[in-house]
């Protein structure tokens, strides 16, 4: 017996079909006609069409109203809202927001259109997070980034002291501030130019109190406030809602944060947020 039903998603003003199926055609007559499709798995039954689908699933039970969302939102290129603090809403990037100011300290993902569009239609699609704009609600302003830059299985962290981006390995540095804590401005010198590499530590966090459940996984935790924006506590308001979304959502056991030595300024608030610091990146050393 085949299974097919549609909905009509309501998204930011937009009516969207989403058509859930375990059947080839009826999925992708459906994607044809304009609408989003969500696929059943059956075992023994022929899946070549469902490799058209963004989201699978294996039973009815697990369409949800959120899963229907998502997939209204990917079809019609609309940003997923992570939260909303009483300042900042928080969410996906999108091709309408303005790039950000070319940086030499920074990977540069978000200040040319071509890697952000690929990112937005990549990372966010396929991985589900990612870094993300803070948008205050006040002005529309974007007034920086945060969120969930990788996420490991395993008990050693330092593994991510080995990613950095290659421009930032060019200039001696170690780590990408795409992907690290960032209260204070970095200087623009390149080691040669008078500045040397600097070192970073480890901030561990364990949601409930205890020590990240590398089991569940491990998430990093990343962000930065532009310039013109700090100094108004922007950067905790959305690190704690992050937070929340990782351990609550995500169902994460823990996050990391790699901070420079000399960032004290992201040192304070990583203390804030309840990170303790743990230099040898080993979650078993807290």
């Amino acid at each position: 017996m085949i299974l097919k039903y549609t909905v009509n998603v309501s998204v930011d003003g937009r009516i969207c079909p989403v058509t859930v199926s375990d059947e080839n055609k009826a999925l992708l007559a459906a994607k044809a006609a304009g609408g989003a499709i969500v696929g059943i798995w059956r075992e023994n039954r022929d899946t070549s069409g469902l490799d058209a689908c963004l989201y699978l699933v294996t039973g009815v039970e697990d369409v949800t109203a959120e899963l229907l969302e998502k997939a209204a939102r990917r079809h019609l290129h609309l940003p997923w809202i992570i939260a909303d603090t009483p300042r900042l809403r928080i969410r996906e990037f999108t091709d309408s927001d303005p790039l950000e100011k070319p940086n030499p300290w920074d990977c540069g993902v978000f200040a040319e259109e071509e890697t952000r569009r690929a990112y937005i239609r990549h990372q966010y699609r396929f991985s589900e997070y990612g870094l993300w704009a803070l948008e205050e609600k006040a002005s529309g302003r974007i007034i920086g980034k945060a969120g969930i830059t990788d996420i490991v299985e395993g008990e050693d962290i330092t593994a991510w002291q080995q990613a950095a981006c290659p421009e930032q390995l060019a200039y001696g540095q170690t780590v990408c501030p795409e992907t690290s804590g960032q209260g204070q401005a970095a200087s623009p010198e390149k080691p040669g130019q008078g500045q040397t590499a600097r070192p970073e530590r480890i901030y561990v966090l364990g949601f409930g109190g205890g020590k990240p459940d590398c089991g569940i996984g491990t998430g990093e935790l990343g962000y930065h406030i532009y310039p013109e924006y700090r100094g108004q506590g922007f950067a905790e308001e959305a690190c704690r809602a992050v937070l929340r979304y990782a351990e609550e959502e995500m169902e994460l056991g823990g996050m990391i944060l790699r901070i420079r030595n000399d960032n004290t300024a992201s040192q304070r608030l990583a203390k804030k947020l309840g990170f303790r610091c743990n230099s040898a990146g080993k979650a078993d050393e807290i």
